[in-house]
């Protein structure tokens, strides 16, 4: 007695057993294939645009999104250090200095001066004379190397550069280009 199938079965079996897992693949992977196909068409649909609420609630996010390398490249070629971003972190109530220096870079990108980002206080400086604001430039350390620094780097005469400093340490908490004594 020869126990072998015949050929015939051997293959219906075969193609039996393979059959049903392609079957149920089909059925499972058709629609997913289908929403792949389909999702470059419904990407040129007339759909309203949604803009992340979340991020502009959370941390001022603009309009353009600046990539975050280039955000933190241009917060380093603007002058401003590591301990300029921990000030920033600590006055903007960010704990992340990483997120922050992106963050300022992003505004400069943009051509938004610190000072006059959501974050700073631009009412800190009202009422101060610019004797006063020359003078807590001097105050919190800076020296007139500094002042020349920043004047070079600002256009403008040595003498006003430090009322200038004066208003962004009042205004934003660091400046660019020096480091406090």
């Amino acid at each position: 007695m020869d126990h072998r199938e015949p050929v015939e079965q051997r293959r219906s079996t075969w193609q039996g057993r393979f059959r049903r897992p392609a079957v149920v693949f089909g059925l499972i992977g058709l629609p997913i294939a289908g929403s792949v196909l389909m999702a470059p068409a419904a990407a040129n649909a007339d759909v309203p645009a949604i803009e992340p609420v979340v991020e502009h609630l959370a941390f001022g996010a603009s309009a353009a999104q600046v990539p975050d390398a280039t955000a933190a490249q241009a917060y380093a070629d603007a002058g401003y250090t590591y301990e300029d971003a921990v000030a920033l972190s600590r006055s903007w109530g960010v704990p992340d200095v990483s997120q922050t220096k992106v963050k300022a870079g992003s505004f400069l990108v943009e051509g938004t001066p610190l000072a006059a980002t959501p974050y700073a206080n631009p009412s800190a400086a009202d009422g101060l004379s610019d004797t006063q604001l020359a003078q807590l430039f001097v105050d919190t350390g800076y020296t007139a190397e500094d002042a020349a620094v920043l004047a070079q780097n600002w256009g403008v005469d040595p003498a006003l550069a430090k009322v200038k400093a004066g208003r962004e340490l009042k205004t934003v908490g660091v400046l660019p280009f020096v480091d406090a004594s």
